[in-house]
């Protein structure tokens, strides 16, 4: 039996998106300052790294970390977290 493995990517832009497309990744996550441990992209990062991706590119998938450090939050930070992944106020539309 033969098995395909799934290749995916940490990105942090676009170009990034690009790279993984033409080295055959399936997916990618993506999010900025990977040398923190990656942060939740701009909505505006988001929106050209799906465009980047197209139809016939790798899934692209959002890293949610509003903040660097430790994964322990606030309970007053779930606000900031909901803000966060609110992303854009119109639905990305998907690309044809």
């Amino acid at each position: 039996m033969t098995r395909t493995l799934a290749l995916e990517i940490a990105v942090q832009d676009p170009a990034g998106v690009r790279i993984a497309a033409e080295v055959g990744a399936t997916r990618v996550e993506l999010a900025t300052a990977l040398a923190l441990g990656g942060l939740t992209p701009s909505p505006a990062t988001l929106e050209l790294a799906v465009e980047t991706a197209g139809a016939e590119g790798p899934e692209v998938h959002v890293l949610i970390r509003p903040r660097a450090g430790d994964s322990t939050t606030p309970r007053t930070s779930s606000s900031s977290r909901s803000a966060t992944c609110a992303g854009p106020s119109e639905p990305v539309p998907p690309v044809s």
